[in-house]
């Protein structure tokens, strides 16, 4: 077994938890881990922009090779399970076949390990039999190593940004609240100068003003009160409105890669983040402001007036101080654990909600209703165990503040039998010791949970970090309706989803003039999506230039580019609405009679004339009422409403039978725009003025069509 020098021996070594962001990146996720362990703090985000991987995920091969880049040597071992204990920890196990998790330590006959996915296990000797492959890698520094700093941290700030009122808001909240705290601040006194100033001498005119004046300050501090929750209110609301505003937008302009490699719910997850820290903003930060002046303005009058009561209750504090510091990375844990259990769960209950019809033809429901149920309980376990936490830190307040409040009386009462205390003091000291006591507990506990918005900020940070599409083209000459030179010319275009990964398109040379039909065939897997996708933009490529008209497609504004275009694709979406807003793409105004005719030349006009509602019958993703065909032709319509010079067809006749294929087929050919059309079908291809064939990324055939009846065979032969 080889020993590496510890060459951080002055710095305390701490092995992070790192959550996976994407499908696939739970070896990275793993690197950073241990990275973080030894000194090199990058995030996950860094580490993800500079070693990007597909939905393929990570081999062992990878992640040696990242691991050689960072400074860090390598040793992997195939072992039987029983020989774990002699591996070097932290290093990293493959696990069920398709991921990697990081054993911490081994203890007795449990493993500590670190799961990307799912936060810190504790997990049985026996029970990680059933899990480890067989194969583990030892990471540790090689002698060129040097610990990094992280150069972008994340920040609440970063992932807040910039919202308009928002310090004009807090500052407004923050004087409420310091306006009801002079008045908390004042009311002990009542109950001191009724004891000591009107019982004793009997005077009933001091009473009276008294009990006028704290009338008064008790209607001041209810109405100021009121005023400062309908203020939350309203304030909460317009924060979360544009806050959730801004980042929705943000969203819908990052690029198509980051969906692909996230699950719906996760996405849904991360969003609804920003409901907990708007919260903690809101509420907790500046409730904690306020409770903390609270807490030295009542310390100090305690101390007034004495200072032996006032340093029992400040023990009292200390003790429940100690005992949620010790605690907190266990609650962390636990909430971080039902966060990503509740995501799994709701990414089950959406998958089997869209997969429904599959579910049902193969008889799966029992399976998923398991699956699920399973999922479920893991959820609720976990939200037992906060609850049970939330008890336990309940009821280490109630003994401690209980015991407290006991002997700072008996003690009280012993000053007072000797003379050095009031009954009145006694009164107005407890009202403080209880403001003292109830500001204390509330400001740890808010503390902790603003140290705990750091899970949801990472979570946001997903999103809001995560750069949008780029759009940096400075070049904005197209224009919709006004008709450009749209000649299209691939130069050595070549791509790979990540460096450690085969070409897709390997040198790619191609000219297409304007105006021509262009059919695009193929093998599945060959890559058609692939340029169709670098062309219409939605890639980049790895190298080589796209030409639009002579112009590098680098430098043209990707908004106004796509003006241009119309777009058929294999991931298409109906949205919910009506038939004539799905075509008109729910223009503000749209033409109906252009409608109309965008559907006739789609083929799915006299389908929809003799539907009960017509073009105002609702459809939508999920329960459309149309089958396949429908749905590619209202798409077909969509693309051709749109008027465009570049018309980009992915299998958009696929569902289609002959008759209608060939309708549609001949109904294209009035269009002259630029047609690209991923085809295997000879009516579709027949129709092409050209045939491109590709082949393990590359273009095998390159032929203008005969338009005979063999020109599809050929091709495809």
């Amino acid at each position: 077994m080889q020993h590496q020098l510890d060459i951080t021996f002055f710095r305390r070594k701490k092995l992070p938890i790192i959550l996976q962001n994407e499908l696939s990146e739970c070896g990275l996720a793993c690197l950073a881990m241990i990275g973080h362990y030894w000194g090199i703090e990058f995030s996950l985000r860094e580490l993800r922009e500079k070693y990007p991987f597909t939905l393929r995920g990570a081999s062992l091969k990878n992640i040696i090779n990242i691991a050689t880049d960072l400074k860090f040597n390598s040793r992997p071992v195939r072992l039987e399970m029983e020989a774990i204990k002699h591996l070097t920890c932290p290093c990293i196990l493959h696990w069920d076949l398709d991921h990697f998790v990081v054993l911490k330590k081994i203890k007795g006959n449990k493993l500590y390990i670190h799961d990307p996915a799912i936060g810190k296990v504790k997990i049985k000797w026996s029970e990680a039999s059933k899990h480890f492959t067989g194969v583990a890698l030892e990471i540790y520094p090689a002698t060129t190593f040097k610990p990094e700093k992280s150069s972008s941290k994340i920040s609440t700030k970063s992932v807040v940004g910039k919202i308009i009122g928002l310090k004009k808001g807090l500052v407004k909240l923050f004087l409420l609240g310091i306006m009801i705290q002079i008045c908390m601040l004042i009311s002990p006194l009542y109950l001191q100068w009724i004891v000591d100033d009107v019982i004793a001498v009997n005077d009933t005119n001091l009473l009276t003003v008294l009990g006028i004046g704290f009338i008064l300050l008790t209607l001041l501090r209810t109405s100021i009160e009121t005023l400062r929750d309908w203020f939350i209110s309203i304030f909460s609301i317009q924060l979360n409105y544009k806050w959730r505003g801004n980042v929705f937008n943000h969203i819908l302009n990052l690029p198509l890669e980051w969906f692909q490699k996230r699950s719906l719910a996760d996405i849904i997850s991360k969003f609804h983040s920003i409901q907990e820290i708007q919260d903690g903003i809101t509420n907790k930060v500046v409730s904690s402001l306020i409770d903390g002046i609270l807490v030295v303005t009542t310390f100090v009058m305690m101390f007034l007036y004495s200072k032996a009561l006032a340093l029992f209750s400040f023990l009292a504090i200390i003790f429940y101080l100690i005992l949620r510091w010790v605690s907190f990375d266990a609650q962390k844990n636990i909430i971080s654990e039902y966060i990503i259990n509740k995501a799994q769960q709701e990414s089950h209950f959406l998958e089997s909600i869209r997969g429904m019809q599959s579910i049902r033809l193969y008889n799966h429901q029992i399976e998923r209703s398991i699956n699920w149920m399973n999922l479920s309980v893991k959820e609720i376990n976990t939200g037992l165990r906060m609850e049970k936490f939330s008890l336990s830190m309940g009821f280490a307040n109630k003994i401690i503040f209980g015991l407290d409040r006991i002997i700072v009386i008996w003690v009280a009462t012993l000053l007072i039998l000797e003379n050095n205390f009031s009954i009145g003091m006694l009164f107005a000291f407890i009202s403080y010791k209880e403001q003292f006591s109830g500001r204390i507990i509330s400001l740890i506990d808010k503390i902790s949970d603003i140290l705990m918005l750091k899970i949801h900020v990472e979570r946001l940070a997903d999103i809001v970090l995560t750069l949008p599409e780029d759009n940096s083209g400075t070049n904005s000459i197209f224009e919709k309706n006004t008709i450009h030179d749209v000649t299209i010319k691939l130069e050595n275009i070549s791509y790979q989803y990540s460096q450690n990964e085969p070409m897709i398109l390997d040198n790619i040379n191609l000219t297409i003039p304007m105006g021509q039909c262009l059919a695009i065939t193929g093998a599945s897997g060959c890559g058609k999506t692939t340029l169709l996708k670098i062309i219409l933009g939605l890639l980049t490529p790895t190298r080589g230039e796209v030409f639009i008209g002579g112009i590098p497609l680098s430098t043209i504004n990707k908004n106004s580019y796509r003006k241009l275009i119309a777009t058929v694709m294999q991931e298409d979406h109906l949205f919910t609405g009506t038939i004539a807003e799905n075509i008109s793409f729910f223009q503000a105004s749209p033409d109906f009679n252009e409608i109309e005719k965008c559907a006739i030349d789609a083929s799915i006009h006299e389908e929809i004339k003799y539907m009960p509602m017509g073009y105002n019958t609702l459809i939508g993703e999920i329960g459309t009422g149309i089958s396949g065909g429908q749905k590619q032709r209202i798409l077909l319509a969509r693309s051709l409403y749109r008027n465009p010079q570049i018309l980009a067809l992915d299998e958009a006749t696929s569902h289609l039978d002959v008759p209608n294929e060939i309708a549609v087929n001949n109904a294209m050919k009035k269009y002259h725009f630029t047609k690209l059309v991923i085809a295997h079908r000879p009516e579709t291809i027949n129709a092409a003025d050209r045939i491109i064939v590709l082949n393990k990324g590359r273009i095998i055939s390159d032929e203008l069509n005969k338009h005979g009846e063999n020109a599809a065979s050929e091709a495809l032969d």
